[in-house]
C-alpha cells in the first residue's frame, strides 16, 4: 500500500511539474521591433516623446509618440504638423512658423528638450530611443527665451 501511495505521489508530482512547465512556455512573449513599432500581445509602450506647442504660455496642441527609434526633433514636429494638418514653415532645420504664427522682429519659435534649450537646430538634434522625453515648441518674445541674468 505504501509503495502505491509513493508511486501515485511521484506520478502526481511529475504531472504537476510538466503542466507548469508547459504553461510557462505558452505565456512567454516575444517582442518584435518592426517599422518602429513594438509588437506583443501583453506589452505596452512605456517610453514616449511628448510634443507640446505653446503660443505664449497657452498650450495649443499636444501629442505623444512612442519612442522606439532615434529621430530628430524636426522629424517629430514635421510628423505632428502633417498629422494635425498644421502649417509648418522652416529653413535649414530652424522653425520659422507653426499654424500660421510666424517669427517676427521681437518673437520667435524656440524648442526645449526636457526643459532645456539645445544649441542645435531641430533638424540637428537627434533624440535617442528608449527614454521619456518632452519637446516643447514655444512662441516667445526674445527677452523671454533669453532672459537677462
Amino acid at each position: 500500500m505504501d509503495k502505491i501511495l509513493v508511486f501515485i505521489s511521484v506520478c502526481l508530482l511529475a504531472f504537476v511539474m510538466v503542466s507548469c512547465r508547459s504553461d510557462i512556455s505558452e505565456n512567454t512573449n516575444t517582442y518584435n521591433y518592426d517599422n518602429g513599432e513594438i509588437k506583443s500581445g501583453d506589452m505596452e509602450q512605456t517610453e514616449y516623446n511628448t510634443v507640446n506647442i505653446y503660443i505664449g504660455s497657452e498650450l495649443k496642441y499636444t501629442k505623444k509618440y512612442p519612442n522606439t527609434s532615434s529621430v530628430t526633433v524636426f522629424d517629430l514636429i514635421d510628423t505632428f504638423c502633417r498629422e494635425q494638418d498644421i502649417q509648418l514653415s522652416h529653413l535649414d532645420g530652424y522653425i520659422n512658423g507653426i499654424d500660421g504664427v510666424l517669427n517676427s522682429a521681437d518673437r520667435g519659435w524656440f524648442y526645449y528638450f526636457n526643459g532645456n534649450m539645445p544649441e542645435a537646430s531641430a533638424a540637428d538634434y537627434t533624440i535617442v530611443k528608449g527614454n521619456d522625453n518632452v519637446i516643447d515648441f514655444k512662441y516667445l518674445k526674445f527677452s523671454e527665451a533669453f532672459p537677462e541674468k
